[in-house]
């Protein structure tokens, strides 16, 4: 589901609660899906998680205020002029059906472990998770892994680096080279030992059995060999019926959510964003520290097209092609609270979440506005003179 898409959905749940008179939390939380529900396209769906991230999110704001004992609807009585309100917003998106990841790993009688991948490093972290896996899957130190980038004239097949895919595919690409490189150290192993290969395992750049082991060098040198490579791979294929519309439209399901409690001005229009709480679905951390990076830029990122950012036209010309008439959020627009969460599943699936905290920032805070001054803003971005204009129209006869 795309960011507009989340936006008009997510708006419209919260009208439905209005009218209805719902507490929009809880109107989202008995109609999300859960693991066992069956999707539009038949698809039975698993490892879901979307309630537990929407009660994460919105933990982060109530905790906050529980010496307050605020409710849904007192909000925007407080502090005069200024009216304070909270709302929420839930993602649901694919990933790319059908697309294929490949690694290469290269294991130097100096312990060196080299990955060749070609997904691309532009600063989401993946070549440091990507080396994290390949370290523990191999048994060796992080700091004996070295990673080399896209060259398409020693690095294999990587359909994009786009779609949240990377860790989700690429990890498992890497996964299975490393597996295939453990393989091939413990099958070396066994005649050096005489002990058959399945008693043997390895770990921490050893192989061992009960009584003895063998570094993975020492394997290399009596094998002569100077270096062991391998290549795995992880692909998925479209599995939806395209005269039927049935099937499995995506290899997994992007789940996130994100809680608003913001400060309206009347007298002005001015929104300040008090306090924001953000969840994504994970499946496994890999990097903790880059993983809630992720999550707090995403929120930060989406805080532009949601209060700021467009792009006016006159004639078919920009009006505004700077950053001076283009404004983008600094450090003065970042929420003075600004909490995120992984969640995390027994299953330990490696998911992508390069996008799970960003479509939810608009319906989230556009449904905080209306909660806090009766207003609707039905598009972005959500402006001071937007607001005061819905203020003037609700006061008219």
């Amino acid at each position: 589901m795309s960011s507009q898409t989340t936006w008009a959905y997510e708006s419209q749940m919260d009208i439905i609660a209005h009218r209805m008179g719902w507490d929009p939390l809880g109107f989202r939380l008995k109609n999300l899906f859960v693991s066992g529900d069956q999707f539009a396209t038949g698809e039975t769906l698993h490892d879901v998680h979307f309630v537990e991230c929407l009660e994460s999110s919105a933990s982060g704001l109530t905790a906050k205020n529980a010496k307050e004992n605020l409710n849904f609807g007192d909000l925007g009585r407080l502090r005069g002029s200024k009216k304070i309100g909270r709302g929420y917003g839930v993602m649901m998106k694919s990933t790319v059906s059908t697309s294929r990841s490949q690694a290469r790993m290269k294991l130097d009688e100096d312990g060196t472990l080299t990955l060749f991948t070609s997904t691309v490093e532009m600063g989401q972290g993946a070549h440091t998770a990507m080396a994290q896996v390949a370290a523990e899957t191999v048994g060796v130190a992080l700091e004996n892994v070295r990673v080399v980038g896209p060259d398409t004239d020693v690095t294999p097949f990587d359909s994009t680096t786009s779609a949240s895919r990377s860790t989700n595919m690429m990890g498992n690409a890497v996964l299975s080279a490393g597996a295939l490189v453990k393989k091939k150290l413990i099958k070396l192993a066994a005649p050096l030992l005489e002990i058959p290969v399945e008693e043997l395992h390895a770990e921490n750049g050893k192989v061992f059995a009960k009584e003895t082991s063998i570094s993975y060098a020492e394997i290399l040198k009596r094998n002569n060999l100077t270096s062991l490579e391998e290549t795995g791979e992880y692909s998925t294929a479209s599995k939806l019926d395209p005269e039927t519309g049935q099937g499995i439209s995506t290899p997994h399901w992007h789940q996130g959510a994100g809680a608003a409690e913001v400060e309206v001005d009347t007298e002005t229009g001015k929104v300040t964003i008090l306090r924001y709480a953000a969840a994504s679905f994970a499946g496994r951390v890999v990097n903790p520290r880059m993983a809630q990076l992720q999550n707090d830029g995403n929120v930060i990122f989406g805080l532009g097209p949601t209060l700021m950012e467009e792009m006016i036209l006159d004639g078919g010309q920009v009006t505004n092609p700077n950053l001076a008439d283009y404004p983008i959020p600094s450090i003065r627009d970042i929420p003075a609270e600004l909490i995120s969460v992984c969640i995390e599943s027994d299953e330990g699936e490696l998911h992508g979440i390069g996008e799970m905290t960003l479509p939810s920032v608009a319906p989230a805070i556009a449904n905080a506005i209306e909660d806090a001054v009766g207003v609707r803003i039905k598009d972005l971005p959500i402006t001071a003179e937007k607001i005061l204009r819905g203020l003037r129209e609700k006061t008219q006869p």
